[in-house]
């Protein structure tokens, strides 16, 4: 396929020029205080008005100089629409416009939720075959104009399969990208779903759920080692969205994946930033500053922050700055490109 080969090319060349120089730890580890600034988007593009917008939005974080890496948290169309190659293909041409190195997390829109018969009632696990074979082509680099050694988790002996997880050390900031997505992390049946796709499906999310754990943990072992100012994980899911709660639907398909963040942050102490997309409205949050009734956890976590990041939207992004020079590592403000 057309994108696949233009992904591969620009992921050889950069092997090509500049091999990874990986530490023991498994990546480049930069402990300068040099602060650093991430543009931040979710669930973008959503329908034919984002899609047409969705260049200018890709122009807008190309200008601004201070940016050294995007994060894309998942959903690369909204969950109506066809999750056809060309479909998806629209979005991923776009992204390879990015001048900056990409990090992109799977969502649910473009893979998960495929059954779905407006969407196109794809097989959810071949578009996640082809999802891992477009976009990351080459597990340990980014893409984007200026692709970026990092770790992934493909590289590890019994994790081969989940080259979407990758780990990076920066600004003395462990950051982290862990595939979880919404509908329930893939816990909601597929459309007419038959006894064969029930073991499929639950295959694949249990395999997913257990690489999710190991590298949470890669992630705080990597911090700790380091003495980091901060850690970072970006993931696709809203585990505490509001709309679910309010409304009774499940989400245990992440208690397991909230239990082991609980943990890690709380014992390393540090600033812990969670980014999520998913439910769409901006939001800033601690919903472990207390007991969580929600995935059952007992003691608070006062030093993890949550992030919704604006979503269905592609007139604002989200600026993070990350100075460990500071007290306040990380600060941010929202982008309006209109």
């Amino acid at each position: 396929m057309q994108i696949r080969s233009l992904a591969l090319a620009v992921a050889s060349a950069f092997f090509t020029l500049a091999p990874a120089a990986q530490a023991a730890t498994g990546t480049e580890i930069d402990q300068s205080y040099k602060p650093m600034t991430i543009a931040v988007l979710a669930d973008t593009p959503y329908g034919a008005a984002q899609r047409d917008q969705f260049p200018a939005l890709i122009d807008n974080v190309n200008k601004d100089p201070a940016v050294r890496l995007v994060l894309h948290l998942g959903d690369l169309k909204n969950g109506s629409t066809p999750c056809s190659n060309d479909y998806l293909g629209f979005t991923v041409t776009h992204l390879a416009n990015l001048q900056d190195p990409l990090v992109y997390t799977p969502g649910d829109n473009e893979w998960t939720d495929c059954h779905r018969t407006n969407n196109g009632a794809f097989d959810p696990l071949e578009r996640l075959d082809w999802l891992r074979t477009t976009l990351f082509p080459v597990p340990g680099t980014t893409l984007g104009g200026r692709p970026k050694a990092v770790f992934s988790q493909g590289n590890t002996p019994g994790y081969e399969t989940f080259v979407e997880n990758v780990l990076w050390y920066e600004s003395r900031v462990a950051f982290s990208a862990v595939h979880v997505v919404g509908s329930n992390n893939s816990k909601a049946r597929w459309s007419n779903e038959q006894p064969a796709d029930t073991e499929r499906r639950e295959a694949e999310r249990l395999a997913r759920a257990d690489a999710a754990l190991v590298w949470i943990d890669r992630s705080f072992d990597l911090a700790e080692e380091q003495g980091a100012s901060g850690v970072v994980i970006a993931m696709q899911a809203d585990m505490w969205d509001a709309y679910s709660i309010e409304n009774g639907l499940p989400l245990d398909g992440f208690t397991l994946i909230a239990r082991r963040l609980a943990d890690r942050a709380r014992a390393f102490g540090r600033p812990v930033l969670l980014f999520q997309g998913d439910s769409h409205g901006y939001r800033v949050d601690k919903p472990l500053a207390a007991a969580d009734p929600v995935h059952q956890i007992a003691q608070p976590v006062p030093n993890l922050i949550r992030v919704v990041a604006p979503g269905a939207t592609a007139t604002q992004w989200f600026r993070l700055h990350v100075n460990p020079a500071r007290e306040e590592v990380f600060t941010w403000e929202i982008v309006d490109v209109r």
